[in-house]
């Protein structure tokens, strides 16, 4: 079996090129959405998985089910909406069901070596984990490489064009009062936390 992963723009012309022969949509707008390219209905799954937190188990069951009952030489095609999250998650899934002679780890390398931007979504892992009976080693692989990313990450130099720390510097003429009202805010506004992502 091939897997391929996409995003939702441009999901069709992906599917055609890739020749798939299945596919998986993720996302509350896919829903319904049963005529895509030239798949029969029955040869596509939908998924209304919306985010992190509102993943459960038969939505994973679900796709166990069927990815199971797909022929050892489908071509299948998995998108949600970035191609990144959500779709990558469903694939590392359907390779570990379908592989499990293969660990985890080395499914989800083969996929970054393929899409390097992969970002598997963890409740998605987290519950795989527990239907396939992995013991953990699904969302640990996941945990570790997103742990590896941010340990990893190199600094980036900004050359500030506004004032900065009470010293004036050379900035544009232009957008100066408009810049000003937003440092304002940014400095005397209370602004809540919030995650950098939502995994």
């Amino acid at each position: 079996m091939l897997i391929r992963i996409g995003s939702k723009i441009g999901a069709a012309r992906m599917a055609a090129r890739f020749g798939a022969t299945h596919a998986v949509r993720i996302g509350p707008t896919a829903m319904g959405a049963l005529k895509f390219w030239r798949l029969p209905a029955e040869n596509i799954l939908l998924l209304d998985i919306e985010s992190n937190k509102r993943v459960n188990p038969k939505h994973i069951s679900t796709l166990l089910d069927f990815v199971y009952s797909l022929p050892a030489d489908a071509r299948l095609f998995i998108h949600c909406a970035s191609g990144m999250t959500r779709s990558a998650a469903a694939a590392i899934i359907t390779a570990c069901a379908l592989e499990p002679d293969k660990s985890p780890a080395q499914h989800l390398a083969a996929m970054l070596e393929a899409s390097p931007r992969i970002v598997p979504q963890r409740r998605m892992l987290e519950i795989a984990d527990d239907l396939l009976g992995l013991d953990g080693a699904l969302k640990k692989a996941g945990d570790d490489d997103w742990n590896s990313r941010l340990e990893n990450l190199e600094p980036f130099e900004v050359r500030p064009t506004v004032k900065v720390a009470g010293r004036r510097i050379q900035r544009p003429s232009r957008l100066v009062g408009r810049l000003k009202r937003l440092l304002h805010l940014a400095t005397n506004a209370s602004v809540p936390r919030q995650d950098v992502c939502d995994r």
